[in-house]
């Protein structure tokens, strides 16, 4: 069979290398960043007492079998420059570390993953700088290193978790909801609170997405948590720790806390005007990438967040459909 150029070494691509590669199918997989992973490979399991189903512990596999897997070439440090439409496929122009290499493949799955939103004020919310605050990729990499009973140095005592930061705000860009900040909100408060029993957590939410079956709610006000609906109007550094400030109708409120964690969503990966030109993709009014004609036909796929956001669970099984898809697609054109 032809090969098959992945873009991107997330859970995304990954998952689909791995699929491809078992069936057979040669692939080459580029990657911008110096290892492979992406974004996935520094997060942390979330199990508290319990697997809360993160999704986490489906990409420790993938990224310990893809460095094994035979029919499976793979670039760091690469991106693509050109893309030449031929007869029976396409030649990438890829830059690798500063040289040009020319590359003949018959299908193409972009898997660029997404970014995340960039750190600084944000929306309605004016935060200066404290180690009391930490944005949600950060807090990730310290569950990803945590022990059986310590996350950080000093226990903290009360804990909030700001929900949408950076998103649903036409202003900057970002008016839909990202839906998995939710999960992972929840869920690494889930993982504090089972370390740092005593800890008072507070979580200050727009609206809840569905977690799990149920009424998720009020399992979080059981399991002891503090559900505020409202959107912060400003968090800054105070002597202790971090201070964050919301109204209601019964009006302003403040809250001293140890450490204040903000929930970022899923943004577009900055590179996707850009592939989209190269590859006749569309970009959505969102900024993700979208296909204008079936992938059957132009050969050029599109997996995981790229398309927009998913759940690592979401990211995977949408990686090995497209995956048996192209497959299927290469078996017609070889009995063809």
């Amino acid at each position: 069979m032809e090969k098959v150029l992945i873009i991107g070494s997330g859970a995304a691509g990954c998952a689909a290398a791995l699929s491809l590669s078992e069936a057979g199918v040669p692939v080459l997989m580029i990657e911008k960043a110096k290892e492979i992973g992406g974004k996935t490979a520094a997060y942390g399991c979330k199990a508290g007492d319990s697997c809360t189903q993160c999704g986490v512990c489906l990409t420790g596999p993938l990224f310990t079998q893809i460095k094994e897997a035979s029919n499976l070439e793979i670039l760091c440090e690469t991106s693509l420059k050109e893309l030449i439409r031929e007869e029976n496929g396409f030649t990438a122009i890829l830059e690798n570390v500063g040289e040009k290499l020319e590359v003949k493949v018959s299908q193409i799955l972009v898997a660029s993953g997404f970014s995340h939103l960039p750190v600084g004020d944000s929306g309605n919310l004016r935060i200066s700088g404290t180690s009391a605050i930490l944005y949600g990729e950060q807090l990730e990499s310290l569950l990803k290193k945590r022990t059986s009973d310590k996350v950080f140095d000093v226990a903290p005592k009360n804990v909030g978790f700001v929900f949408c930061f950076g998103s649903r705000n036409p202003a900057h860009g970002v008016s839909y909801c990202s839906k998995v900040c939710c999960g992972y909100s929840t869920r690494s408060a889930k993982a504090l609170k089972s370390i740092y029993p005593d800890a008072k957590i507070r979580m200050f939410f727009m609206d809840l997405q569905s977690v799990k079956a149920g009424n998720y709610l009020e399992e979080m006000r059981n399991a002891g948590f503090e559900m505020i609906r409202c959107r912060p109007s400003r968090i800054e550094a105070s002597e202790h720790g971090a201070q964050v400030y919301w109204e209601d109708k019964e009006g302003i409120h403040k809250k001293e806390l140890d450490l204040c964690v903000l929930c970022g969503g899923i943004r577009p990966n900055e590179d996707n005007t850009l592939l989209a030109e190269l590859m006749g993709l569309s970009v959505n009014e969102d900024g993700f990438l979208e296909t204008v004609l079936a992938s059957e036909q132009t050969g050029v796929w599109t997996a995981g967040c790229a398309q927009g956001p998913m759940t690592i669970a979401e990211t995977v099984a949408d990686a090995r459909v497209k995956a048996a898809r192209i497959i299927q697609r290469l078996k017609k054109e070889v009995s063809a």
